[in-house]
């Protein structure tokens, strides 16, 4: 066989495989159902008998129901229905399997075993929206910042409290150095706390304005007590992204700062944490600019990034990036991705956006679709 006639081959191989992606990508990735009802703005969370749960999120309006779906069947059924609708809100899975909500209503836990959602006490601040939770070595879990209703009035608060599945009881802890809202947190190897947020600005609506420099600061879970760990090389303002590496750094990507009617300023920049040193750096720009995409840190250490229509893998040691398609619907930023246990990510919903010049939303609609990336079959 020739040179010229193998190197044709291999051309026409690549090319079928890039296609096979392509329409596997705007077919729904390995044929998998819908959920039973259109959400964005939910949040999903990976049970211990396998199956995932999503809960809440807004299509026209906000929703209350759940679902989950079965890995075994391949079929989706409904998780019960919270109390109250809530959107933006946080999942955390317990240790003793339940999930607890946090966000736009009172706190809720949802129980795999019976199927049901019951209340989980009562926070010293009901946070709205714009909060973060991390679960903490020890089972609890911290909540900080948010937009939470004190004395009548929406703040950006600065306020921490924990809550500890074993009593099933809230306690306030120390109030962080600035108010956060749309930050993120990441559980760093020592067991303390990055949070990564930048300065904003509430509305009488309850919706977080970022408005300012990018910043980090530590949580000690022992001492209950925060410190700063300095200010980023560049702004990230919200949703961007935060990801613990392998080597223990963390990766800090996109994000942008949006006014009160203006379309979002964003970001293709990337800084890095080392939390040995202390120290900030910056990397390599992201290949396009982005906001609202989620991170998936897949069984190899490779970084898989979704965005409104965008999907890359990243990997931080080479510092490479590789296309790997585009989703057939822009999901705004309102989609979850998810990691299984047997390294696929799941990438489910999203919204579709009307909004005009001045970044105001006319009308959304939620999709209920999904997507799926296989690292084995790439999509």
């Amino acid at each position: 066989m020739n040179a010229c006639y193998s190197y044709n081959i291999r051309l026409i191989i690549a090319f079928v495989v890039a296609l096979v992606a392509v329409v596997a990508l705007a077919c729904g990735g390995g044929g998998i159902a819908s959920m039973e009802e259109g959400r964005g703005d939910h949040a999903a969370t990976l049970l211990p008998d396998g199956r995932l749960l999503v809960a809440g999120g807004r299509d026209t309006k906000a929703i209350a129901s759940a679902e989950a779906y079965d890995f075994d069947t391949g079929e989706w059924s409904l998780a019960g229905q919270m109390a109250a609708a809530r959107f933006g809100h946080t999942q955390t899975l317990l240790g003793n399997g339940k999930v607890l909500a946090v966000g736009s209503a009172p706190p809720e836990l949802y129980d795999p075993g019976t199927n049901m959602w019951s209340a989980a006490g009562n926070m010293t601040h009901i946070r709205k929206r714009g909060h973060a939770t991390t679960l903490l070595e020890d089972g609890r879990v911290l909540v900080t910042g948010g937009i939470a209703d004190v004395d009548g009035t929406n703040r950006v608060s600065r306020f921490a409290e924990l809550y500890d599945p074993t009593t099933g009881n809230w306690e306030p802890t120390g109030d962080m150095i600035e108010p956060q809202g749309g930050h993120k947190t990441v559980l760093l190897k020592d067991n303390t706390v990055l949070v990564v947020g930048s300065k904003s600005e509430p509305s009488q609506g309850g919706t977080v304005f970022v408005i300012g420099e990018t910043t980090a600061e530590l949580y000690n879970p022992v001492t209950g007590t925060w410190s700063e760990a300095g200010k980023l090389p560049n702004d990230h303002g919200e949703r961007f992204t935060v990801t613990l590496l392998d080597d223990g750094q963390v990766l800090v990507a996109g994000g942008g700062t949006r006014g009160r009617y203006l379309l979002p300023n964003i970001t293709a920049s990337m800084d890095v944490y080392d939390p040995a040193t202390g120290e900030w750096s910056t990397i390599a720009d992201m290949t396009s600019k982005s906001w609202g995409h989620t991170a998936s840190t897949l069984s190899d250490g490779a970084i898989l990034f979704v965005g409104m229509r965008f999907v890359e893998i990243y990997e931080a040691s080479t510092e490479t990036w590789t296309s790997i398609g585009e989703l057939s619907d822009e999901r705004n930023g309102a989609h979850t991705a998810t990691l299984l246990k047997d390294g696929r990510v799941f990438i489910v919903g999203g919204s579709d956006l009307a909004i005009d010049r001045y970044g105001r939303i006319g009308e959304r609609n939620g999709f209920a679709s999904v997507r799926v990336y296989d690292p084995v079959e790439e999509w």
